[in-house]
């Protein structure tokens, strides 16, 4: 039960670090083997990720998760959910509804999203 709820913290933390464009945040909730696939199948790693945001090339206004399921195997968790998403990507001013799946590993005594896609809700 401690490792769901710390699992669903660092989901909210890093939902909290992407609209703030905190990249130190990012940083320590991301896994260094991250493959974030974006709904519009955009695929990026790491570096690429938290290159756009610090950029501004993806500036995250909002983004409210629905439905959240977490499912824990030992230092591996998967995690369901939908969301709400007010993004602007490359000067386009997005609100959208996704559907995901990601997965958290634990590092160190810590939770780290190494795996994320997303698709969008017609």
């Amino acid at each position: 039960m401690k490792a769901e709820q710390d699992v669903r913290q660092a989901e909210r933390d890093r939902f909290a670090a992407m609209v703030k464009a905190d990249t130190g945040a990012l940083d320590k909730l991301l896994a260094r083997e991250l493959s974030y696939t974006h709904s519009n199948a955009q695929m990026q790693d790491k570096a690429g990720f938290i290159g756009d945001i610090k950029s501004g090339a993806i500036k995250y206004l909002s983004i409210d998760p629905s439905d959240t399921s977490v499912y824990v195997f030992g230092n591996a968790a998967v995690v369901t959910g939908g969301a709400a998403v007010h993004v602007i990507q490359n000067g386009t001013d997005l609100s959208i509804k996704i559907r995901y799946t990601n997965t958290q590993i634990n590092r160190n005594g810590s939770w780290q999203m190494v795996a994320w896609e997303a698709t969008r809700v017609p």
